[in-house]
């Protein structure tokens, strides 16, 4: 479904999402998602709410839950990843 709602969207939901809705899996896979088609301005607001909440580790251990289907040393890649974006931005 994301890959069809414009970049400006996602970002607009991303830092206007209630607290509640940025603690969620779905927010996590929607994160992982654009990140895997590229979609960096968006990868990068999504991990910035996601960060304002959690610690890079306590995200990567969720990352490992069966429903995401990665292994740890993939959720640590991917966390190393939005981090760098991050840092990127600064």
């Amino acid at each position: 479904m994301n890959r069809f709602v414009e970049d400006a969207d996602i970002i607009f939901f991303a830092e206007n999402a209630h607290l509640r809705s940025v603690q969620t899996t779905d927010f996590l896979d929607l994160c992982l998602s654009c990140r895997k088609e590229g979609r960096t301005s968006v990868t990068r607001a999504l991990y910035s709410r996601v960060r304002s909440r959690f610690s890079p580790e306590q995200i990567a251990q969720t990352y490992t839950l069966d429903l995401f289907q990665l292994t740890a040393d993939e959720a640590a890649e991917h966390v190393a990843a939005c981090e760098a974006l991050l840092a990127d931005s600064q």
